[in-house]
């Protein structure tokens, strides 16, 4: 989607609300798959400040993925602000060049999506995952694996715990 700034350009200070719905899709980022359920909304302003354009907008987006922990598929609610610099000429390092009078707001919206999830997504603060042995999924019972096996690489660790 695409919002028409040309009349802003010859306004200086001129301010106008914007209020838009995006749809995503699909969503593949450092390895994680987001299924967008709905669309993103979109809300807050684009603005003349001297020439220059400045969108600020709230992004509020709901998502299905994976948990990094468990595997098991559960849903996000998930928001970040948006602030671009936009101007005609590029005479600015920290600007975006204008083309025509128009904004891609799917771009903006990309770009700040990207920069803004995390690294991986957990399903809830108290995921148990997976058992390291069987796969079994700790959230839903324990499983019948010995807990007592340790790893032969952390054995010196557990050596010095012994001896304090």
């Amino acid at each position: 989607m695409k919002i028409d700034v040309s009349e802003i350009l010859n306004s200086d200070g001129r301010t106008e609300k914007v209020n838009a719905l995006i749809e995503l899709g699909d969503v593949s980022f450092g390895g994680n798959d987001l299924h967008f359920t709905e669309p993103v909304s979109l809300s807050g302003t684009v603005k003349n400040e001297c020439g220059e354009i400045i969108l600020n907008l709230k992004a509020v987006s709901n998502f299905e993925t994976l948990c990094a922990r468990c595997g098991e598929k559960f849903k996000l609610r998930f928001s970040y602000d948006i602030s671009e610099k936009f101007v005609k000429n590029s005479v600015l390092y920290d600007a975006n060049v204008l083309n025509g009078g128009e904004i891609d707001l799917k771009d903006v919206v990309l770009q700040h999506l990207y920069m803004n999830l995390p690294i991986s997504f957990i399903c809830k603060d108290d995921c148990k995952g997976l058992c390291q042995k069987c796969g079994q999924n700790l959230n839903e019972g324990e499983c019948s694996c010995d807990k007592g096996d340790i790893d032969p690489r952390m054995a010196a660790l557990l050596k010095f715990k012994n001896d304090i």
